[in-house]
């Protein structure tokens, strides 16, 4: 779980920084990082997505990488982990449920 803030989010936003020396240019980028790697997951799949639904995750995807880089420039990086871990959080009650 924090392995995939660090290599969606972090690292990128940190070379991306570095490379265009521009925030928004580097926090459009790695929002844009995110729903390729999304993209490249659904295109792996072998079953047939709807293209309504597939450009909504990715749109939610985007949007969600931009709010996730202005979360981390406000508070750092542990805010951004505390998100992610009551994000993750909501999947507990059906884990479990399955033991």
């Amino acid at each position: 779980m924090a392995f995939n803030q660090l290599f969606l989010l972090f690292a990128p936003f940190a070379w991306l920084m570095r490379l265009t020396r521009n925030r928004w240019v580097a926090a459009s980028l790695t929002a844009l990082f995110g729903a390729c790697l999304l993209a490249i997951k659904i295109l792996e799949l072998h079953t047939h997505i709807s293209p309504q639904f597939w450009a909504a995750l990715l749109a939610a995807r985007i949007v969600m990488g931009l709010l996730a880089v202005f979360f981390y420039l406000r508070g750092g990086v542990l805010f951004i982990w505390w998100l992610t871990f009551l994000f993750q959080a909501r999947l507990l009650p059906d884990l479990a449920g399955n033991f």
